[in-house]
């Protein structure tokens, strides 16, 4: 790859709607798309793997045309951002391609496969870098549930007091059978990890910015239950992963990660214990906090009127109107959309939070082959 040669992204004016396009056809492109209409940007066209596959993803999602290539995208000067959400392997080049390009840019996690790709895309985009001053993210949008916020709150303000252990689960059913396919169980296509990478990742990210501290060493043990698909055999890559981690501030915990476990879809939970109160969430039932206390435990709902401003600012319906997965997409966007602006939103996952994600997946699989506790580079706050 060349290097980038500084170019000035350019910023719409306050009344003119964001250009935004593309990369990828699949489910999270539709996702994406969603979210880029909610936040009022001009949906301007989209590229996939092929011609034929952009054109239909145009139809399909609402584009205003389709590219027949990358390339054909990025000289397009009415795209501002964007958003790429094609195969793991591909992220790392079309994202600093896009970057070199003048582009804003939202990729898909993981930032890459490779912690040194990471850190090179993240390296582009802080101070002093050829591409600094560009907004560049990356969509931990579960940060973006308002009862998260209300728990990041809670510890933040002293509330939860010093926090001493935390557990938590990300589980889903959808690669249980030999007859489950996709191209994340090829480390070619999807990268070294799979479960842990694909949503490991969004749960240990949740945790550090939650509690504002940071994992420091690791140890792990990861299996694959299904080796022969219906397309990949001899697969490799994790169906699921347990771990065992401690902190910069002396925590302990303890986390499960599964792609096969039966009936569960997309169940992210976690709880953290403080010297003052537990804070649970759970990513299937996100209209409630629980705290619990030794004397005094309560079920928070999602009322603006009694959450704490960063929480109550992302409630977008009354209480007892459910939000979720789409609305917390939503909310990361119309943040990533303020930030090309200007604004400075709080919380927003930027690629240096891709870059840790990275370094955390990391030391997970270098823990599970070795059999022993690795420390997490850029563990220290």
């Amino acid at each position: 790859m060349s290097p980038l040669e500084p170019v000035q992204a350019p910023v719409p004016g306050a009344d003119e709607r964001l250009g935004v396009a593309v990369v990828g056809g699949g489910f999270m492109a539709t996702v994406h798309s969603r979210a880029a209409r909610a936040a009022r940007a001009r949906l301007v066209g989209i590229a996939s793997s092929s011609p034929e596959r952009a054109a239909d993803a145009a139809t399909r999602l609402g584009f205003e045309r389709s590219y027949a290539s990358l390339d054909e995208l990025l000289v397009d000067d009415a795209v501002d951002v964007v958003h790429v959400t094609t195969p793991n392997a591909l992220h790392a080049s079309q994202a600093e391609a896009a970057l070199a390009a003048g582009k804003h840019v939202v990729c898909e996690k993981p930032l890459a496969t490779t912690p040194d790709d990471a850190a090179r895309l993240a390296a582009l985009v802080a101070p002093g870098g050829a591409a600094a001053g560009r907004t560049a993210t990356v969509p931990f949008v579960y940060r973006y549930h308002p009862m998260v916020r209300e728990a990041r709150a809670r510890v933040r303000s002293g509330e939860a007091g010093t926090v001493l252990t935390w557990h938590g689960s990300y589980l889903q059913d959808w690669l249980l059978s030999s007859a489950d396919d996709d191209w994340r169980v090829d480390p070619a296509t999807g990268g070294r990890s799979r479960a842990f990478a694909d949503i490991g990742s969004h749960l240990v990210d949740l945790l550090e910015f939650v509690t504002g501290d940071r994992v420091s060493r690791v140890a792990a043990s990861r299996r694959t239950f299904v080796a022969d698909r219906a397309e990949h055999r001899g697969v490799t890559t994790e169906d699921a992963v347990a771990v065992t981690l401690e902190t910069v501030g002396g925590a302990i915990g303890t986390l499960l990660v599964s792609q096969v476990a039966p009936g569960r879809k997309n169940r992210l939970h976690l709880e953290i214990a403080g010297t003052g109160e537990s804070l649970a969430f759970d990513q299937e039932q996100p209209e409630t906090l629980w705290v619990g206390r030794r004397a005094g435990t309560l079920v928070v709902p999602r009322d603006a009127d009694q959450l704490a401003p960063d929480a109550a600012r992302l409630v977008t319906t009354p209480a007892g109107h459910p939000q979720g997965y789409q609305d917390a997409f939503d909310g990361f966007v119309a943040d990533t959309y303020a930030a090309v602006r200007g604004a400075d939103p709080d919380g927003l996952p930027r690629f240096a939070d891709g870059l840790r994600a990275s370094r955390v997946t990391e030391a997970v699989m270098d823990a599970a082959d070795a059999g022993t506790w690795i420390a997490v580079s850029g563990g220290e706050r």
